[in-house]
């Protein structure tokens, strides 16, 4: 081997070492990121859990169902009359469970929770309750009130669809009518005829 050569095989080892020496150098000199410890993981994942969640947008309640009613009784003598001027309730409960809810029951065991009602209405008494009933105590179930023609219809106020019941009540020749009609109520505009047929009392 030459001198030449044997210089050339030393300057590509000392090359090859210092290529090597500063490749190690950089690597070192680059910091690796440090990884987060433990208790900061968990730190991260609970503040993450505590952060507000979207809550979804309540849908609106749309009132799209409407009922209208036409109220009559049939007199074996002089046909069909109007209940005219008289006053019904949309409620979202019967009154018979309004009234066992105020814990009220008849004074006459003849009578049933309604009749007592209307008797009590109609004469002042008939109804015994640990309290005196008054407007405010009915007013949340009360979803509508209508005053009837002179042709004994009349139309409610549009709600929503649902089960509801039509409350009134209306002097006769013989006593008094009372409804206490349970509905269901679906979109649109709905007829109901209230006569003794339906009536929960009539005579």
């Amino acid at each position: 081997m030459t001198r030449r050569t044997i210089g050339l095989v030393a300057l590509a080892f000392v090359l090859t070492a210092f290529s090597a020496t500063a490749r190690a150098q950089g690597e070192a000199g680059q910091a690796k990121p440090e990884e987060p410890s433990l208790s900061e993981k968990i730190r991260k994942m609970q503040a993450v859990r505590q952060q507000p969640q979207p809550q979804p947008t309540p849908q609106a309640v749309v009132a799209d169902a409407q009922a209208v009613i036409q109220a009559g009784i049939v007199y074996v003598r002089g046909g069909p009359q109007a209940v005219a001027r008289v006053n019904f309730m949309l409620l979202d409960e019967s009154m018979v469970q309004f009234l066992s809810d105020q814990g009220c029951r008849s004074q006459d065991r003849n009578l049933t929770l309604l009749d007592a009602a209307v008797f009590d209405a109609k004469y002042g008494k008939g109804l015994i309750c640990p309290s005196r009933l008054d407007a405010e105590a009915l007013k949340p179930h009360v979803k509508g009130v209508v005053t009837t023609g002179f042709d004994g219809t009349a139309a409610f106020a549009p709600v929503p669809q649902g089960t509801y019941w039509i409350f009134g009540w209306t002097s006769t020749r013989g006593g008094f009518a009372v409804w206490d009609l349970k509905i269901d109520l679906h979109a649109g505009r709905w007829s109901w005829i209230l006569d003794q047929d339906n009536a929960a009392t009539s005579f």
